[in-house]
């Protein structure tokens, strides 16, 4: 939800906690890795010390170390909003709270909680994503489809984004193929680019390679001419795509 390209400013950190991401916030998403590794861990190994394949214990480094890093986000910030937060003290504890902020700074306090927290756990989040597409690449079922294209408008804008969107939802590879050459299709630009090719040459049909349970939803869409009727505006899609309405 957050990215993280250089430090905050302090201003820029009061906007943010407790606003926007504060201990629960924390809470939360501790329990989301937490739940992540555990998974791992269950379905992937039983022993996360001992792994045969190189990949997959990088990839359960990166787990553990943002699980680590969102644990110790959440106490600084149950200490700062629990002891340094300026809201609405009685009198017999703005004494104690004078003292606390004198050995620990607010200032400083909110700058690692953002500037160094937030900043590696969004940096290690998005170091594992090239690792996690080569595990997920090398380990799922793939295969190919023949599919025909959109009838009377081709691969405009509504198909493109709907076979980008199944594509997505799943992470895995699937490229479109037409002829000899491949186009990502994950990518709304690169189908419109085959849809060119397409319309130019004049091909009816076109394969799809790559993750399979993408693939099966390709070929629902494909069956429902990828939801447009002959004039080329939307119809309901078969409930197995329900996702794509999100």
């Amino acid at each position: 939800m957050l990215g993280f390209y250089e430090p905050y400013s302090l201003n820029q950190i009061k906007a943010i906690v407790p606003l926007s991401f504060n201990e629960q916030e924390a809470r939360r998403f501790e329990m989301v890795v937490h739940s992540l590794q555990s998974n791992f861990d269950t379905y992937v190994t039983r022993n996360a010390l001992r792994f045969p394949d190189v990949q997959l214990k990088r990839l359960r480094g990166y787990i553990s170390i943002v699980l680590h890093l969102l644990e110790l986000t959440r106490r600084l910030l149950h200490y700062y909003e629990r002891h340094l937060l300026e809201v609405g003290y009685k009198n017999i504890y703005r004494a104690v709270r004078h003292k606390l902020t004198r050995a620990v700074s607010p200032k400083e306090m909110l700058d690692r909680i953002v500037n160094y927290g937030l900043y590696y756990i969004w940096y290690f989040l998005v170091q594992s994503q090239d690792l996690v597409q080569k595990v997920l690449n090398e380990n799922m079922e793939q295969g190919s489809i023949c599919v025909g294209i959109p009838q009377e408008l081709g691969f405009h804008s509504r198909p493109c984004m709907l076979v980008a969107k199944i594509v997505q939802h799943y992470g895995g590879q699937v490229e479109l193929w037409v002829d000899s050459d491949r186009f990502d299709a994950s990518s709304v630009l690169d189908i419109q680019w085959a849809g060119g090719k397409i319309q130019k040459e004049e091909i009816n049909e076109v394969t799809f390679k790559g993750d399979m349970r993408a693939l099966r939803d390709i070929q629902v869409l494909a069956g429902v001419n990828y939801g447009e009727d002959s004039m080329g505006k939307g119809i309901p899609l078969p409930k197995e795509l329900n996702y794509l309405k999100q």
